[in-house]
């Protein structure tokens, strides 16, 4: 069980026992991770790569978080997937793929009863009310008009369990975030800063070792360039001076 943590250490930027890094950031499902230096990157790329992420770490926040490393390295909709029935991955990847999901009247259905359809349960209505309304890109649909949603279209509750499922699995990735204890949180964040340092480096020196070899390749050129000059500059001294005479 992870201790509990402090509200001076969540909110108090002075007063944090963790050198002063925010392990206690959760960021939203759209938020975009940033990528760490790879191999193959070239040195105007990695330079990119790095800058973002020292400024992340002179913002006090998590290398970890802010580059996906502190979240199990699974796919939240592949391990939803494992619990779904067939018709609940076949109408799951169809509204995935975009195809167009039913509607309905959502200002005339807020006025109508609630039709149970299983939603008694109120830990189960609201799952069924954040899903409706992923589904229907629709923030404000109100559990009234979801069991009217369901209700219309019955067919399509395949679906609705699928994206419930789906939510499930994201936000249990969000939770085994937050109750990793700060020692798990710091080992995280020391390999993610090791690694970072470690590629960046490599990338670094063996461009500095590529330029090191043309620059001597340049140099063996230059030599020869100014030996063969000199020969042809005599030749044409040698002459001069005999138009002088």
């Amino acid at each position: 069980m992870a201790r509990k943590r402090r509200f001076e250490e969540m909110l108090d930027k002075n007063n944090r026992s963790n050198r002063g890094i925010d392990y206690t950031e959760t960021l939203p499902a759209t938020a975009s991770f940033l990528s760490t230096p790879k191999p193959a990157d070239s040195l105007v790329e990695t330079c990119d790569k790095v800058e973002r992420l020292a400024s992340i770490v002179r913002r006090g926040k998590s290398l970890a978080i802010h580059t996906k490393n502190a979240t199990p390295q699974r796919d939240a909709i592949t391990d939803a997937k494992a619990t779904m029935t067939a018709l609940e991955i076949e109408q799951y990847e169809a509204y995935i793929r975009g195809d167009i999901v039913p509607t309905v009247e959502w200002a005339k259905a807020q006025g109508l009863p609630m039709i149970p359809y299983g939603l008694e349960d109120s830990n189960r209505a609201v799952q069924f009310l954040h899903a409706a309304r992923e589904i229907c890109r629709n923030l404000q649909i109100s559990p009234h008009a979801t069991s009217q949603f369901i209700a219309n279209f019955p067919w399509a509750m395949p679906l609705i369990n699928a994206v419930m499922k789906v939510q499930a699995s994201q936000q249990k990735y969000v939770d085994d975030q937050i109750n990793r204890t700060e020692a798990e949180m710091e080992l995280v964040e020391l390999n993610t800063t090791r690694s970072i340092v470690t590629v960046a480096m490599k990338t670094l020196a063996d461009e500095q070792q590529r330029v090191s070899e043309e620059q001597r390749r340049v140099d063996r050129l230059a030599a020869k360039i100014r030996m063969a000059c000199e020969v042809i500059q005599d030749r044409g001294d040698a002459i001069q001076s005999q138009e002088e005479y």
